[in-house]
């Protein structure tokens, strides 16, 4: 559908990137959201590194990336917060998404979040 192949890589809940990405028929999804858990009357965050933004999208990316035999200097990198820096300036094509202050300081391209499906199509 897309003409490239499409990974969503999100700090959210899995269950939650899952959703959204069968909504936008994406087939590929990579969560690492901190797990909560319950120990008596407390609750603690089990974090498995890397975590899931900023350097650890790189480490996603670069691994799927690895894997499927891709090549990121001919991806392309959405995002819209200035701590996705990393994985941003590995990329050949940077897309900036409804971007934050500090992300707009760029000069990489911007797009609404509605037209992001029009640029990997």
């Amino acid at each position: 559908m897309w003409g490239h192949v499409v990974v969503a890589i999100s700090g959210a809940p899995d269950s939650m990137v899952e959703r959204g990405c069968r909504l936008l028929a994406i087939e590929h999804f990579i969560a690492k959201a901190p797990r909560h858990r319950s120990i008596g009357d407390r609750v603690t965050r089990d974090v498995q590194e890397p975590i899931c933004h900023g350097a650890g999208k790189l480490h996603f990316a670069t691994e799927f990336a690895a894997f499927h035999g891709s090549d990121l200097r001919s991806s392309y990198f959405s995002a819209d917060s200035a701590i996705d820096l990393p994985p941003l300036e590995r990329v050949g094509n940077p897309v900036a998404v409804s971007p934050q202050r500090l992300l707009r300081q760029h000069s990489w391209r911007s797009v609404r979040f509605l037209e992001l499906a029009e640029i990997v199509r």
